[in-house]
């Protein structure tokens, strides 16, 4: 609506103090107003739920729900300290059983870290994304490995500075394959 602009404005302003330099700020007094920011777009959203899903549709009124919720669950998540990789992971597959709900129980591709896929739970200190998955989905949940040759990884530094980090990955496995061509590649998988 027209006459909300200079809310919209407001919100903007709020959830813009969430970005890379925030993350990491010590204080974290940007990322709680910036989930008090969240907490109350998401209340006008629930306030307001018939006007909104009359202007656009049922799926995108729980999309825009789903969106702020995790909005919301990144500004708790970065302010828990100790429990950050439990509850990162418990998120993750929070999230994941939405979107499985949400596309109506479609099979799903998920990509991520080996820790969080992991069915075992093996890293010590947090159970899994995958093994929570694992619990809900029973053996309907595939974990499946990849490894690669060489890659480029942006990463945070102890220092909060982003860097480009460059892995080149040796192994038995990629060995295999180091100087195999498209086509021979192509014709081994299928």
């Amino acid at each position: 609506k027209e006459n909300e602009f200079p809310q919209l404005q407001t919100y903007e302003d709020g959830l813009a103090l969430l970005n890379d330099d925030t993350v990491y700020d010590q204080k974290k007094s940007n990322i709680k107003q910036a989930k008090k920011c969240a907490e109350a777009l998401q209340q006008k959203l629930l306030q307001n739920e018939a006007e909104y899903r009359n202007g656009t549709s049922q799926k995108e009124y729980e999309r825009a729900r789903e969106c702020i919720k995790a909005i919301i669950e990144n500004t708790t998540l970065q302010m828990s300290g100790s429990d950050y990789s439990t509850l990162r992971d418990q998120y993750m597959k929070e999230r994941i059983e939405w979107i499985y709900n949400f596309e109506g129980k479609q099979k799903l591709f998920i990509t991520a870290h080996d820790g969080h896929i992991d069915k075992s739970s093996a890293v010590k200190g947090y159970i899994s994304m995958g093994k929570l998955l694992k619990e809900d989905f029973g053996d309907s949940y595939y974990a499946i490995g990849t490894d690669f040759l060489k890659g480029e990884v942006n990463a945070v530094t102890m220092s909060g500075k982003r860097k480009n980090f460059y892995v080149h990955n040796k192994n038995q496995l990629t060995a295999l394959f180091e100087n195999a061509n498209e086509n021979e590649l192509l014709r081994a998988i299928g």
